[in-house]
């Protein structure tokens, strides 16, 4: 069974334009929707190209379901193409349209594709002036755009562009009983209360700068974004059983193991550098240490 990871349809409709935008670069225009909408297309290119971007709100309770989504999209943005002819034919300078695409995180069904091609006939049935008479409707995923992905994921504009979040303003400050909970936690490690202060006040700061961090990720990278929480939820799910392994005077040494396994895994699955894999670390430590069961006897 595939598993579908959710996209929230503002977070898709951004990052397939940042795909379409990779690929065909200043030949794409975007359409704003702001003024009086957007002729039913996020963009177009001066080839005659329509784009729309669409993502079903997930979990989809079935295959067809997903698909019967796809194309009720499908059938009510071409419909668009009648009520805005005219303006659409301004937009090209007169260019024919040849394809209308619409972009998709998923296509698990041929549902999708069958539907496409009918309406392209009924499409071409309409006798619009601004429709090709060779007009197609397409339908592309993620891997449509494999190369374009691999570009827009970079690891060192990933981790430059992360690193710069960590700083940025409008950060999210941890409640104060969940910081009390941490430094109840870490007094039992660190029994000298200006170092354990310090241990404290450090982790706080990284817990904060590590909300940046995700909140770029999140924005910039959403599947990356979610490998991430996936990673660490399967991590948090074996804190106790690590814990009870590890044995009563254990408590630094499995800290620092864990910091170094969370920073090689966070760097791996997200594509990072290990200075910001480490903040994430270290994000995480303190995240676990205020809200879950983690701690070092």
């Amino acid at each position: 069974m595939t598993i579908h990871i959710a996209w929230d349809p503002t977070e898709w409709e951004r990052w397939a334009n940042l795909l379409v935008t990779a690929r065909y670069g200043h030949k794409y225009q975007r359409v704003s929707a702001n003024d009086r909408g957007d002729f039913g297309i996020e963009g177009y290119t001066d080839c005659g190209c329509l784009f729309q971007c669409y993502a079903p709100n997930e979990p989809c309770a079935s295959t067809t379901d997903r698909y019967e989504k796809h194309n009720g999209k499908i059938y009510r943005d071409t419909l668009k193409l009648k009520k805005y002819n005219d303006d659409i034919s301004r937009l090209l300078c007169g260019k024919k349209v040849s394809y209308w695409l619409l972009v998709v995180p998923y296509i698990d069904s041929k549902e999708t594709v069958v539907y496409a091609a009918k309406r392209t006939k009924t499409v071409r049935g309409w006798g619009l002036s601004c429709i090709d008479s060779d007009f197609a409707i397409r339908v592309l995923d993620q891997q449509a755009f494999t190369a374009e992905r691999e570009q827009l994921s970079e690891p060192f504009d990933k981790s430059s562009h992360l690193r710069r979040s960590s700083d940025a303003d409008g950060q999210v400050i941890p409640a104060a009983d969940l910081v009390d909970t941490m430094a109840g936690k870490i007094a039992e490690l660190v029994p000298d209360a200006e170092r354990c202060a310090r241990v404290v006040n450090e982790l706080r700061e990284k817990w904060m700068q590590g909300q940046n961090i995700l909140e770029g990720l999140r924005v910039r990278w959403p599947r990356d974004y979610e490998d991430f929480l996936r990673l660490k939820d399967d991590r948090q799910s074996t804190l106790e059983l690590d814990r009870l392994l590890a044995g009563p005077n254990a408590g630094l040494q499995r800290w620092l193991d864990l910091q170094r396994s969370l920073t090689a895994d966070y760097a791996k699955i997200i594509g990072i550098d290990e200075d910001v894999a480490r903040n994430l670390a270290r994000e995480s430590i303190a995240d676990w240490l205020m809200r879950c069961p983690l701690e070092f006897p």
